[in-house]
């Protein structure tokens, strides 16, 4: 019995079914039906009774097709049904639809082979336009609509058939030489019917004034109805909206959003005069599968999600871990990619199918049934950016780390110093600095440790100025400590050193001492603690009987510069590379003995305070 792939014909077209048995009967106009279809003979056939007609079992003069479409009482298309088993390897049914689309139709003088020609199944059809060019199948998500086919049969060439000989060359004129090979190299592979196309270009060579030319090229030349360009958050978006606007075509004087509409999608409304529309693949989402879409969504990249994901420390990675409920970063960008994946959508419709007591195939399950499996999966895999903290989280850790260069605009120097708007805002940065400190004295551990000199009670850790660094960098302060360093560089040069050496987190005690009047001269951490290590072993070997050995001193080197990476020193250190490699905390023991732990506290006193 031959498929019928009715639910997604039906949408645009009215069925009609040929009865052979049935041609002696009289004719009449067939009422409209929703349900079941009748079986019609020739006499009984109405192509009027729509803009457009399926006519199952279509008689031809090579075998009945499946489908034969008509517009306008005119055959312009054939459908070839396949089981939905079939669509793995759907593209071998090209032979037969060929076959149907050049066949003499039983009642049609007209032997002109039809245009259109389709191969479906209950979920995936392709589509091949015999006009033009070089005919190939590509798939598509739905039937076209009758007054789609009729445009296009009204048009002298296909699209394809334009790009590929009627495309004027490309004008150098304020192009570089990439763009030119870029926009040429696009419509080069869209004439040869090669629609995926990737542009790959360096940062700040242009890439989206390479796409709007080529946009503009398909409009005018291409005579492309409308264009979608899609991005991956909403701030993008405006960027290229606003890059639309400013856009001056070659051959024209005025701006291109005077020539064409250009619309920013802010909801699932689409203006049918658009003719380029920008949106987030967020919200094409949202719109494709009718699914609501949180609108703080369209502010996260998931491609800027995988990249972070790479560049995060162990620290950063666990504070969005959590932050996600448990996901792992990597996982978190790879989630909706997966969820789209057809096989599992497939198993999962089956799985619901089992979970109602209903037993379903492949081959007999519904496109509902799918959707609704697509649809669940998606939305398990977009819940963990619902979480404002996981999507702050994402952005502070991306803003930490992002960087840009730009090779072809180099700069050139004019002049050597810091100006003035650059040391206002130095000064700017550096108050922020000292009134947040002053403003959560009480509330972080590492101020309250400096805020407590001389009375304190208990030493200073990493895991405090890991906390400081954390409320420091995020939004809105994004103080970190590279940049108070540079900050402080401006306003007070002579008194800052260490400019050319790589910044530690430890490097913030020196910036916090600094801050708060406890220091007159900003240096590296690790060279204040190399000081006070020089001078507190220097009284130390004065007082006591006896100096500490070589080797007992080479031991306490270790142990400083430890100190200088990470604030403090207890028995659990001992197990890192550094010291483990020597010997660890049993070789510690064995030198010091019983007075290891009281070294230990002394130096995490002295060095650090």
């Amino acid at each position: 019995m031959t498929p019928r792939p009715t639910r997604q014909i039906s949408t645009h077209f009215r069925h009609e079914t040929y009865d052979p048995g049935s041609e002696g009967a009289p004719a009449h106009r067939p009422k409209a039906r929703t349900g079941r279809l009748g079986r019609p003979g020739l006499q009984q056939l109405d192509l009027s009774a729509a803009v457009g007609v399926a006519v199952r079992e279509c008689p031809t003069d090579s075998g009945p097709a499946d489908y034969v479409l008509f517009v306008n009482r005119h055959g312009v298309g054939v459908i070839e049904a396949k089981e939905d088993s079939a669509r793995e390897n759907l593209t071998v049914t090209e032979v037969q639809t060929e076959r149907y689309g050049a066949a003499h139709l039983k009642w049609r003088t007209d032997d002109t082979p039809l245009r259109f020609r389709f191969e479906a199944t209950g979920q995936t059809i392709r589509f091949t336009d015999i006009a033009d060019p070089a005919p190939r199948s590509r798939e598509i998500f739905h039937f076209f609509r009758p007054e789609t086919l009729v445009a296009w049969l009204a048009q002298p060439e296909t699209l394809r058939r334009r790009l590929a000989e009627q495309m004027p060359a490309l004008p150098s004129t304020n192009l570089r030489d990439c763009q030119i090979g870029a926009v040429t190299g696009l419509e080069q592979s869209l004439a040869l019917y090669k629609p995926r196309a990737l542009v790959h270009v360096a940062t700040g060579a242009g890439k989206t004034f390479t796409a709007i030319t080529a946009v503009y090229r398909l409009l005018k030349f291409g005579g492309a109805k409308r264009i979608l360009f899609l991005v991956d958050t909403r701030n993008l978006g405006k960027q290229a909206h606003q890059k639309f606007m400013a856009y001056t075509p070659p051959d024209d004087p005025r701006k291109f959003t005077e020539l064409y509409n250009v619309q920013r999608l802010a909801s699932s409304s689409i203006d049918p005069h658009s003719q380029v529309c920008i949106s987030t693949i967020q919200r094409m989402y949202s719109i494709l599968s009718g699914e609501p879409m949180d609108e703080s969504a369209e502010d996260l990249s998931l491609n800027e999600v995988q990249q972070t994901a790479k560049q995060l420390d162990d620290k950063a990675r666990a504070r969005i871990e959590k932050a996600s409920g448990g996901i792992a970063v990597a996982e978190l960008g790879k989630g909706l990619i997966v969820a789209l994946d057809p096989d599992a959508v497939v198993a999962a419709a089956l799985d619901n199918a089992r979970a109602k007591g209903i037993t379903r195939s492949e081959d007999t399950l519904s496109p509902e049934e799918i959707e609704a499996a697509r649809a669940e999966r998606v939305a398990a895999a977009c819940a963990p950016f619902d979480k404002p903290e996981l999507r702050d989280e994402i952005e502070g850790a991306r803003r930490e780390r992002e960087q840009l260069i730009d090779h072809i605009n180099l700069d050139q120097v004019t002049f050597s110093g810091f100006s003035e708007q650059a040391e206002t805002l130095a000064n700017a940065l550096v108050q922020r600095f000292a009134d947040y400190i002053a403003a959560h004295k009480d509330e972080i551990a590492a101020l309250d440790f400096f805020y407590q000199q001389p009375y304190r009670r208990r030493q200073l850790t990493f895991d405090m100025i890991e906390e400081l660094h954390e409320h420091l960098s995020k939004p809105p302060l994004m103080l970190t400590t590279e940049r108070l360093w540079s900050a402080y560089a401006r306003v007070q040069a002579g008194q800052v050193k260490g400019l050319t050496s790589r910044r530690q987190l430890t490097d913030l005690v020196s910036l916090v001492r600094l801050a708060l009047g406890l220091d007159t001269e900003l240096k590296p951490f690790s060279e204040q603690v190399d000081k006070r290590f020089q001078e507190w072993i220097f009284r130390h070997n004065a007082q006591r009987g006896t100096a500490f050995t070589p080797e007992q001193t080479e031991w306490l080197r270790l142990m400083k510069d430890h100190i200088a990476s990470s604030c403090s020193i207890g028995r659990d250190d001992f197990d890192y590379a550094e010291l483990a490699d020597k010997g660890g905390l049993q070789k510690a023991w064995g030198l010091f003995g019983k007075e290891l732990d009281g070294l230990m506290d002394e130096m995490n006193e002295e060095l650090v305070a």
